[in-house]
């Protein structure tokens, strides 16, 4: 799929953008957005900091708005400062990853202990659903600590300065680069997820569809385009199913911990049962992400991107953790 870089793309007045200095409407569209994004990052703390579930999810979304931002100034990854952002935007946004991550999975067991078949089966999900919320009252707490250290408003001036300084030279093949470089990130994930054992991967290749997408609609919103519509909507139902995917596989290993972790529950048939049921899911639905995956790099011709290198100054991609690598 051809991208069309921004000074490519149609002006409000039907003329073609010239290169060079980004026009003045384009530099006025970027300062707006991040202004919006950074009202949503203000708003959503503050949502989480009273424990809001709503204000939990809208906060690491906030976050990540803010990173293609600080992207798209900084594609090649030199500045400091830039490098600054990034490391206390994600440290905001891993503040409440336990907490959120913990919530969803004591509502999925308390969703299978309601549509168990049986009362002893219905029982061992109760009692998993029961682990689960003990675990997330104290990540909550910790949650609210952690975020009581953070400062977002300082997060958004020292952005909006980056903005001042550097939104002018947007047009000059930052945008570009930047997309270039989400999609050769994109691609590393899914051949290193489709390594064998690597199966945890496909959780960062959801995070690089991410990445990717808010870059697009970054670009779709500063350029007034639909042309990224369709890719945009293709990274969006990716993003969707190896997110439930990533649910299911991480509840599938807490409930397999918490059993697990019990004398009495490892020698209860029926405890036995739930988990050899987990473990055989696990299997079905990890087919399911390889499949997601493939369907992503075919779509975008990804295998084009192999030989692409990194840049120079970069260091070696790390290895993938146990828990699909870092945000």
């Amino acid at each position: 799929m051809k991208h069309v870089h921004i000074s490519q793309m149609p002006a409000e007045d039907g003329r073609a953008a010239c290169g060079g200095p980004a026009p003045k409407q384009i530099t006025r569209r970027l300062w707006k957005l991040s202004r919006k994004y950074a009202q949503n990052l203000g708003k959503s703390f503050r949502l989480a900091c009273d424990g809001n579930d709503d204000g939990v999810h809208d906060l690491r979304v906030a976050t990540r708005r803010l990173q293609a931002i600080v992207e798209l100034l900084d594609p090649e990854r030199r500045g400091k400062k830039a490098k600054e952002l990034r490391r206390n935007l994600k440290a905001l946004r891993h503040a409440v990853g336990e907490e959120r991550d913990l919530r969803l999975f004591a509502q999925s067991a308390r969703r299978r202990a309601r549509r168990s078949t049986t009362p002893a089966r219905r029982r061992v999900w109760r009692q998993i659903a029961a682990d689960l919320a003990a675990e997330f009252t104290a990540a909550s707490k910790h949650a609210r600590k952690r975020l009581q250290q953070r400062a977002p408003a300082v997060l958004a001036q020292k952005i909006k300065r980056a903005l001042q300084k550097n939104g002018s030279k947007i047009d000059t093949g930052q945008n570009a680069t930047a997309i270039e470089n989400a999609r050769w990130k994109l691609a590393a994930s899914i051949r290193e997820a489709e390594t064998p054992h690597a199966v945890s991967g496909y959780h960062n290749v959801r995070i690089k569809a991410k990445s990717l997408r808010y870059l697009l609609e970054i670009r779709a919103n500063i350029a007034l385009s639909n042309a990224d519509n369709g890719l945009i909507n293709l990274l969006k139902s990716v993003q969707d199913e190896l997110g439930d995917w990533h649910d299911e596989v991480e509840l599938c290993r807490r409930a397999t911990a918490t059993l697990s972790a019990d004398a009495d529950r490892q020698a209860d048939a029926e405890a036995t049962a739930v988990l050899e049921a987990i473990r055989g899911r696990s299997g079905v639905i990890n087919q399911h992400a390889r499949e997601v995956a493939g369907r992503l790099r075919d779509a975008l011709g990804l295998d084009g991107l192999k030989a692409h290198p990194a840049p120079a100054h970069r260091r070696s991609p790390r290895t993938t953790r146990a828990d699909g690598g870092t945000h």
